[in-house]
């Protein structure tokens, strides 16, 4: 088994993400059939939210600071 670390394991994850999966339920097809990763960004996420551009400015600021004791616990 091989170990994928960082942009290692993106790479990996794209290669396979076309792959199908004869076991995935038709809800799942569905939501992943326009699913796309390329030039480091997500295309066509469905069904776990939006997918809205990141925070930027004091936003991003305020948001960094309060998620920093989950990031301590991760």
């Amino acid at each position: 088994m091989s170990i994928y670390n960082a942009d290692d394991a993106i790479n990996y994850l794209v290669t396979k993400m076309k792959k199908v999966d004869i076991k995935a339920s038709s809800h799942w097809v569905n939501y992943h059939s326009e699913f796309d990763f390329k030039d480091g960004e997500f295309a066509g996420i469905r069904g776990f939210g939006s997918n809205r551009q990141s925070y930027t400015g004091i936003r991003k600021i305020v948001h960094h600071l309060l998620q920093a004791p989950f990031r301590a616990m991760g």
